[in-house]
């Protein structure tokens, strides 16, 4: 018998890793991690790395009627995150198990049993990985790494594919962005669809301060303002925030 979803304050929700997810579920749900505010009635939302749906889940609580494109490539992550919206009676979610990039094709994603949110398509060493992962539940894979660890193929696409074969999509409040590979992800949308872009929120890991700096650039190249924060418990997390020129009257505590 499969086990019932955990509780995670108000929330519940199905996860590999209760602590794991109890961490994602303070940082956006807690901490408010991505700003949300004033997204309007009906917001249009890109989950890109949406995990197991913590993000999603926030921002269906605070915006109902919010239209939702969800992006998660590891097979058994998706399958968590179908089963959290299926929970939640959120059918109306538009959830895809690809992963985004600047061109179609397929590449190899390393997928952690225990810590799935670390699961990536890009090269890192052993001990880059382990140092991310830190203490607790998750430091178990670095100790048993046969066992943990298993790779995948899975199909890549580009972001503007989707909003291509969706017309109706004419503006996006928000693109929320949490996986590896963020400069590739922001390559595969067309100049027509960052017309439609109003605000872009992006978590980066790096032992590099300089590392968001080409982001940075890239948005601003995009005719975007940004602004990027250190986290104050961990210095190797940025968070990019940028904000369209033409729509500045938003301030950056929104």
């Amino acid at each position: 018998m499969a086990p019932p979803p955990a509780q995670f304050g108000d929330i519940a929700a199905y996860a590999h890793n209760i602590m794991e997810a109890e961490d994602v579920y303070n940082k956006v749900f807690g901490m408010g991690l991505y700003h949300s505010r004033d997204l309007g009635f009906v917001p249009t939302v890109i989950d890109i790395g949406a995990h197991i749906g913590m993000f999603t889940l926030y921002i269906k609580n605070k915006y109902p009627h919010a239209r939702i494109l969800a992006f998660e490539p590891a097979p058994q992550t998706f399958e968590t995150l179908s089963k959290n919206l299926d929970f939640h009676f959120h059918s109306d979610v538009e959830v895809h198990n690809v992963a985004l990039g600047s061109e179609e094709g397929t590449q190899t994603l390393t997928h952690f049993k225990l810590a799935p949110y670390y699961s990536t398509l890009y090269e890192k060493t052993w001990e880059e990985l382990c140092d991310l992962m830190g203490a607790g539940a998750a430091r178990q894979t670095c100790d048993h790494r046969d066992e943990n660890v298993s790779e995948v193929d899975v199909p890549v696409q580009r972001l503007s594919h989707f909003l291509h074969n969706d017309p109706s999509i004419t503006r996006i409040d928000l693109l929320k962005m949490n996986v590896d590979g963020e400069i590739d992800i922001l390559r595969g949308v067309d100049d027509e669809h960052w017309d439609m872009l109003r605000r872009v929120e992006i978590k980066v890991f790096s032992k590099d301060p300089e590392a968001p700096a080409e982001i940075e650039q890239f948005l601003r190249s995009k005719e975007f303002d940004v602004l990027i924060t250190e986290d104050d418990r961990d210095h190797d997390i940025f968070i990019i925030r940028a904000i369209r020129l033409d729509v500045q009257n938003s301030s950056w505590s929104e």
